[in-house]
């Protein structure tokens, strides 16, 4: 396997590269960091690049722009704070991120299931605290043709109010709270465990 580590030349990124050197004995282990990244042509022969976002922050416009024209699976290491959406946007080739601090195990398995063509996430990186702004989106509301009503009640559901406490604070029935739910599902065609997980993410 052909790997590029983007990282700066530190302790954490020497620590990288040994447990990549480690599990991947064999493979071609390339540590680049940020500057001479921008300017690195061979992105394409290799299997999967693995981007720590802590090294890139002074320029991510530039490493960016830089790797959106390349087909090449793209895991990020983050610290938790990062933008979902935003990345997912900015990297077509985004596959996985994972928390920097993350076990080995669950690094090394991240890398394995990047490379094979599938994807990798961590709870701790969808718990960041704009979780409630990603997964409420206007436009997806209009589109679903949400109640101003129905939108309050999916607000309130996604930073962890329950049926009850939505009834008490909206001043109506549990019922009415309930139905007003199931139609806002069925509109967005999610189930009542996904708002249930997105509910968790947005707490911790």
């Amino acid at each position: 396997m052909n790997i590029i580590y983007l990282g700066e030349n530190n302790l954490v990124s020497n620590g990288i590269i040994y447990l990549l050197s480690e599990n991947f004995n064999g493979s071609n282990v390339q540590h680049l960091s940020v500057i001479t990244s921008i300017y690195t042509s061979g992105y394409q022969a290799c299997d999967i690049i693995v981007i720590d976002d802590e090294c890139i922050a002074k320029c991510e416009r530039s490493v960016f722009t830089k790797l959106s024209t390349i087909d090449t699976p793209v895991l990020l290491l983050t610290s938790g704070k990062s933008d979902v959406r935003y990345l997912h946007e900015a990297l077509p080739t985004l596959r996985g991120i994972i928390e920097r601090d993350s076990k080995p195990e669950l690094f090394i398995k991240a890398i394995n299931m990047v490379a094979a063509g599938g994807y990798c996430y961590s709870w701790y990186v969808l718990s960041s605290a704009r979780a409630i702004e990603r997964y409420f989106d206007e436009d997806a509301c209009k589109k679903a043709k949400l109640t101003s009503r129905e939108k309050e009640i999916l607000k309130l559901c996604l930073a962890g109010e329950t049926n009850k406490s939505i009834s008490s604070l909206l001043s109506r029935s549990e019922k009415t709270v309930s139905a007003h739910k199931s139609n806002l599902l069925k509109k967005l065609g999610l189930k009542n465990w996904q708002l249930k997980t997105s509910a968790m993410c947005s707490k911790q």
